[in-house]
């Protein structure tokens, strides 16, 4: 039961790596790290999607719009110094976005 489990998911996420490969992604974008997030995004569906709002398909392409910026726009240590800033309430705090 295990085995088949295993190959189960094995299968899911190489359909993801496909997928993944197909999208046109800047040369440095981690891609491993964006199939795990989408992968994440899915299995939370049933808490995070409420019906009536945006459907599925608008969902998709912000998703991909924010993937689309790429790791370029904001360096990811300018980031987490802005976030860290802001939740342990230090100088700069007001000015993080």
């Amino acid at each position: 039961m295990q085995a088949r489990l295993i190959a189960l998911r094995d299968a899911h996420e190489d359909r993801f790596k496909a997928l993944i490969e197909m999208l046109e992604l800047p040369a440095e974008a981690d891609r491993q790290a964006l199939r795990l997030m989408m992968l994440g995004a899915l299995n939370w569906t049933q808490t995070w999607y409420r019906p009536g709002g945006d459907p599925p398909a608008t969902l998709a392409r912000r998703f991909l719009a924010l993937v689309a910026i790429g790791p370029g726009a904001v360096p990811p240590d300018v980031i987490a110094e802005r976030y860290l800033t802001l939740f342990a309430g230090g100088p700069g705090a007001e000015d993080t976005p």
